[in-house]
């Protein structure tokens, strides 16, 4: 019986190599994106797909070469053109108006004007503010798993919550996704969403449609990263 398991052993050995040298780097890394989609959803949430959507944009533009550091105009530009090529996108775009790269300084940059003051000037109404405001200090200090369930917990009592209007729904559970599938754009294990930068994003954006939305979380979320690296190196 021994030389047949030493037989075995080196055919599921030789399999093993083959299959590993036929497939490509890309397909690895097709797999590993697919598992991280898969860790970061809540099916639950029936806008889900934003987050999606917001993720695959994300990672679109890391794949592209870029001359956009420091021009926000050029990110604007340039992930606008690659969200045209994914999938989805012109189903959720409707109207869609070219965004001022000024009010995405604002965002990043004009600290004056706080998270809180957004979600006050939002078009939710008074109950979800209060929830929205809540779901910050909840996610405050945490690592990302933790601000993952957080999340999860809050959505599903925003859909069981019988005092939201839709539009409140929509707006928090959009945000809500793209806040989830953004989780894995930093290099660290604690939550930072750098100075609420995508909340404030998705609130303005969502002031239109769900497409300016996830265009203006990716184009702050670039933004920041390329400042980021920008302090980094100086």
């Amino acid at each position: 019986m021994k030389p047949l398991q030493y037989l075995f052993r080196s055919f599921l050995i030789i399999g093993l190599a083959f299959f590993f040298s036929c497939c490509s780097s890309d397909e690895f890394v097709l797999t590993e994106k697919n598992s991280t989609l898969t860790q970061r959803q809540n099916l639950v949430n029936p806008f889900d797909k934003t987050g999606v959507l917001y993720k695959q944009l994300f990672d679109a533009y890391q794949l592209i070469p870029s001359d956009s550091i420091f021009s926000i105009n050029q990110i604007i530009l340039e992930v606008e053109q690659t969200a045209a090529q994914i999938a989805g996108f012109s189903e959720i775009q409707d109207t869609y108006t070219p965004i001022d790269s000024l009010i995405i300084e604002n965002i990043i940059y004009d600290q004056s004007f706080t998270v809180e003051d957004y979600i006050l000037n939002s078009e939710l109404s008074g109950t979800a503010q209060n929830l929205f405001l809540l779901l910050l200090d909840n996610t405050a200090n945490n690592t990302k798993d933790e601000v993952y369930n957080v999340l999860v917990n809050f959505e599903q009592s925003v859909i069981q919550h019988s005092n939201l209007s839709d539009l409140d729904k929509e707006i928090m559970l959009t945000s809500c996704s793209i806040l989830r599938y953004n989780l894995d754009n930093g290099g660290d294990t604690d939550w930072d969403d750098d100075k609420n930068s995508i909340i404030k994003s998705t609130l303005v954006g969502m002031q239109e449609n769900t497409a300016k939305a996830i265009i203006m979380a990716v184009v702050v979320q670039v933004a920041v990263q390329q400042q980021v690296a920008i302090d980094l190196q100086n």
